[in-house]
């Protein structure tokens, strides 16, 4: 009798965590060369401090898309750039402009500028588990 209890008790906490997390799918558009690594990074309240970021290489990337595991229902914005050479970071000119195809989330367009947190941020549900990145490469 215990033992069910103890097994009841088990399943309700674990409904509740399952409905409070869920895989987001990233789907990556344009994305221009093979080789190296994609860079995707999730911030919350600012773009100085990203709250995840995972590096996922180009070669096991299927149907264009990469899925973030067990990530918290919740309001994000997302930036994600080629890293042709694995270097772990965005590489830039003389100018401080960045060299490599780059993305975000929402209606944020990286051609210019680095578009607002406010643009790019999407709410990430049960209901809305995709989110589409266009990538592009910045004019220097």
């Amino acid at each position: 009798m215990i033992h069910l209890f103890y097994t009841l008790i088990y399943k309700v906490t674990d409904v509740k965590k399952k409905k409070s997390t869920g895989d987001l799918r990233v789907q990556i558009e344009n994305l221009a060369a093979a080789g190296g690594a994609i860079n995707v990074a999730l911030f919350q309240h600012d773009w100085l401090t990203p709250m995840r970021c995972e590096n996922f290489p180009v070669s096991f990337i299927t149907q264009n898309a990469v899925v973030i595991e067990d990530l918290p229902y919740g309001n994000y914005a997302i930036r994600v750039f080629h890293d042709k050479n694995c270097n772990g970071k965005p590489d830039t000119n003389q100018f401080g402009y960045i060299k490599e195809s780059i993305g975000y989330s929402g209606d944020g367009h990286a051609r210019d500028a680095i578009p607002s947190l406010d643009a790019c941020t999407f709410t990430f549900s049960e209901d809305n588990d995709v989110v589409k990145i266009r990538m592009c490469t910045p004019r220097m």
